[in-house]
């Protein structure tokens, strides 16, 4: 119970935010992947009353397969005042076909303006790579105990992952009392059956204050690039569990 993940068996959907946020909602599922795009990103304001199309630009892993769609804005609709940069206001809204076998996205957009100049929303022309946690990472177990004759807890966590992940790094930090820093912890790996990989918090836990409680997320890496499972940005908690003293 308090590890379910709000993403497991979702269709997938991901959307872009005018404050240039990437989030990644749903499961790797094959089918229709829905995606929500804000124009604000991209459109200049000498474009807002009359705007050109977007195009949409997908590129799927590890096939090289690539997808392409335009959208566009209504006249009258790109109004200051109504740009919200968390995805509330008027959002362009399309699907794409996620085929069978795909591990990750890449997405990158464009738009020709009313001068003629291209413009691009494509992380610095890196382009956004994106995945999915629910596919990538497993997690198993996150508990915090009381060893016998120790003054601390230990907050432990254990979770397996595909082969291509490269590193793992556990954020926690405690519900109580508010504002407390996160801490950092890079998991240790070990070989999984199946071609998986094992994480575990290295030294039998992390030391925690007696009684406390713990949140935390993780941070991955694939082929050198970090990708994020904040649960859809609620975070995991770890469940307490009573060791009995002898």
């Amino acid at each position: 119970m308090m590890l379910t993940r709000r993403s497991a068996g979702r269709r997938p959907k991901i959307t872009f935010t005018a404050d240039f946020h990437e989030l990644v909602h749903g499961d790797l599922i094959p089918g229709p992947c829905r995606f929500r795009y804000d124009p604000f990103r991209i459109i200049p304001q000498y474009d807002y009353a009359n705007p050109q199309p977007i195009k949409y630009h997908v590129r799927f892993h590890p096939s090289g397969g690539e997808w392409e769609q335009e959208g566009t804005c209504p006249p009258g609709v790109l109004k200051p005042y109504l740009l919200d940069v968390a995805g509330q206001g008027f959002m362009l809204e399309s699907s794409f076909p996620m085929p069978n076998g795909c591990e990750e996205l890449e997405f990158w957009f464009s738009y020709v303006d009313s001068k003629g100049q291209t413009l691009w929303d494509s992380a610095g022309g890196s382009n956004y790579r994106l995945r999915f946690p629910t596919h990538d990472l497993a997690l198993e177990r996150a508990q915090i105990g009381t060893p016998p004759n120790s003054a601390v807890d230990k907050l432990e966590v254990e979770l397996t992952s595909l082969g291509v992940v490269q590193s793992v790094t556990l954020r926690s930090r405690l519900t109580q009392p508010a504002g407390q820093p996160r801490k950092e912890t890079e998991l240790v790996k070990s070989s999984a059956p199946g071609g998986r990989t094992a994480w575990i918090t290295p030294d039998g836990g992390i030391d925690v204050p007696f009684g406390s409680t713990a949140v935390f997320d993780l941070v991955y890496t694939v082929s050198g690039r970090k990708f994020t499972d904040d649960n859809e940005g609620t975070w995991y908690l770890a469940e307490r569990v009573i060791t009995p003293h002898k």
